[in-house]
């Protein structure tokens, strides 16, 4: 006759089994977790969060080949001083031009406070895309279509 575990002890140690993987999952889906939200948290600018810029006018004159484009600061943040505004150009044959960089000379926009932008000697296909970025926060942008 052979001896063999008898039932009670067998799922007493199928319980503690289990029990021990499922700690051990845990233990690692929380570090995964909270490793990967704290990463995704170091991504997002908190610093930008409501920053946002509405365009007044933005006027595409092709006969003297200049764009002129009002803003404001309609968002919750202060655009600081020394950051610059850089403009990227798109045009309707998908030329893109992005050398307009700092084009209010490194002066910041307060909440509330509107500025204007003059682009001379641009000779693009209408309509105009405008897309305004500022260096403080390098992943916003906003964007107009100039007439």
């Amino acid at each position: 006759m052979k001896k063999a575990i008898s039932p009670i002890i067998a799922t007493i140690l199928l319980i503690v089994v289990s029990l021990a993987l499922v700690a051990i999952l845990l233990s690692w889906g929380s570090d995964f977790v909270t490793k990967n939200t704290s990463d995704a948290d170091n991504a997002v600018n908190k610093e930008c969060v409501g920053a946002y810029i509405d365009f007044v006018s933005c006027i595409y004159d092709v006969s003297e080949e200049t764009i002129t484009a009002s803003f404001i600061n309609s968002g919750k943040i202060d655009f600081q001083e020394d950051y610059n505004f850089n403009v990227t150009i798109i045009d309707n044959a998908k030329h893109v031009d992005f050398s307009n960089n700092d084009v209010l000379d490194s002066n910041g926009l307060s909440k509330g406070e509107s500025n204007y932008f003059i682009i001379e000697d641009y000779n693009g296909v209408r309509p105009i895309k405008v897309q305004l970025r500022s260096t403080q926060c390098p992943l916003s942008y906003w964007e107009t279509k100039c007439s």
